[in-house]
């Protein structure tokens, strides 16, 4: 079943629409045997395809993201263990020296001995004969102690920010469209549930009728795959014997991006 708002001329195949998502006009049914049909059908075709061509779009998008990204990846890795592996060797550190010694060699020739005579003749008693006794040796200077090395300095490790293009970087003119397609959608089934409510209340007894009509939605902000956006319209309650009366209402729609879809509610 094909239907078409009289006033801004779009078509819808959806049979739960009421409602053109555009203007809130009231929807009407086209004759399968007109011309309108066959307009309408092919309209819808080419919606549809232009559908199909931007999901397969998006997907082809994803795809090229995540590929930079893991490549992204390798490269710092890579570069990360480059660096560990030509970090610099500490140089090796001085051995102490010995410090040289002031103290005498003691000599090593032996000192004579007397030779025994050959003929037993009285020798006159041996005198003793006072040695030099060794002059101490002034104690040796102590040695210096080897300064310890400087350390050697550490490479200081390396820091790479990965930046992504994420819901940050959301495109509000290329997104608008869908976004307010969908937050349009929301505020039907909302609007939908008010009635079935009033209905229920009164008794579907009193004939009071509500409708709702000429809602215009706007996008408050767009922050962190986050859509705020408030739809005006105007809500008319009319009852047997009674006046019409129309009030501007405002209700406000909070919308997610999940992957590549926006959902409202």
């Amino acid at each position: 079943m094909i239907r078409t708002c009289p006033k801004c001329g779009a078509y819808y195949s959806d049979d739960s629409l009421a409602y053109c998502l555009a203007d809130g006009t009231p929807l009407i049914s086209v004759d399968p045997n007109s011309e309108k049909w066959r307009e309408g059908t092919r309209r819808l075709d080419d919606k549809a395809r232009t559908l199909r061509r931007q999901k397969r779009n998006a997907r082809w998008r994803w795809a090229l993201v995540s590929i930079l990204t893991v490549f992204a990846i390798a490269m710092v890795l890579s570069r990360s263990f480059t660096v560990e592996t030509t970090r610099p060797n500490p140089p090796p550190s001085p051995s102490p020296t010995a410090a040289p010694s002031t103290e005498p060699e003691a000599s090593s020739s032996p000192s004579p001995s007397p030779s025994p005579s050959p003929t037993p003749s009285p020798s006159p008693s041996p005198s003793r004969v006072a040695l030099p006794s060794p002059s101490p040796s002034p104690p040796s200077p102590p040695a210096p102690s080897p300064s310890p090395p400087p350390p050697s300095p550490s490479p200081s490790p390396q820091i790479v920010v990965l930046t992504l293009a994420g819901c940050s970087e959301i495109n509000p003119n290329r997104e608008g469209d869908r976004i307010t397609s969908e937050a349009l959608a929301a505020w039907r089934r909302a609007i939908q549930r008010e009635r079935a409510r009033g209905i229920a209340e009164n008794k579907g007894g009193s004939g009071i009728i509500e409708e709702a009509f000429e809602a215009r939605p706007q996008i408050k902000s767009i922050k962190d795959c986050a859509a705020s956006v408030s739809v005006s319209y105007l809500w008319r309650v009319s009852s047997p014997g009674k006046v019409p009366m129309t009030t501007p209402q405002e209700k406000g729609i909070t919308c997610r991006k999940t992957r590549d879809e926006w959902r409202c509610n």
